[in-house]
Parts: structure tokens; sequence; C-alpha cells
């Protein structure tokens, strides 16, 4: 990914998410996957996740981990986040948020 055609949000250890200047969505990646968002999109997907209590939405798998599952956009797509994966996670993306948020008041007084 070139880093002239895109402005970091957040980054991680597992996740960076990114903004695209041309278009000016936004790019949520974890490991291996990367979901796709109009920044109005992405505030919902953030703000849906910001409020999850790790330890009561988890399930133990078969390896004895507790673990979470959560739904992208795409139905047959899913995040499995082990308790510090889901912490990490749900840290950037407020972290990413609030640059959002940030970014489109800029945009917005510009205008």
């Amino acid at each position: 990914m070139n880093k002239d055609h895109v402005s970091i949000l957040s980054e991680s250890d597992n996740a960076r998410i990114v903004k695209f200047q041309n278009c000016g969505h936004i790019g949520v990646m974890h490991k291996n996957i990367l979901l796709y968002f109009s920044p109005k999109n992405y505030m919902k997907f953030a703000k849906k996740y910001e409020g999850i209590d790790f330890s009561r939405h988890s399930l133990l798998f078969p390896d004895d981990q507790k673990r979470m599952i959560i739904n992208t956009p795409v139905p047959d797509v899913q995040f499995c986040f082990t308790k510090s994966e889901f912490e990490q996670f749900k840290y950037s993306l407020m972290e990413a948020s609030i640059l959002v948020d940030a970014h489109a008041l800029i945009n917005e007084g510009s205008a």
C-alpha cells in the first residue's frame, strides 16, 4: 500500500486503520482481512463495538481460550478475538474514530 495514497488513522500489532486519500473511504485491516467503509459507515461500525463487554459476549473455545465473535458487514466474514485482541481492536477503532471526526470538522470548516 503506497503511503502517499493513505493516511494512517490507527496502527497496532494486528490492525491498521487508514483513510484512502483519493476516495476518502476508510480501510480497516486486521491481519489479512481488509474491510472498506464510507466514513459514515465506518463510524457506525466503530460505534457498534465501543461499548461491548468481552466477558458478557465471549465463548469458551475447544482450546480453552475465551473468544468473542464479531460480525462484519459481510455476512460470511467474522472476526474471532481473544480478550486482548478485542481490547486492542476496540482501542484502534476508537482512536481512528476521533481522527475521522477531526477530519470531518476540518473539512467542514474549510468548505
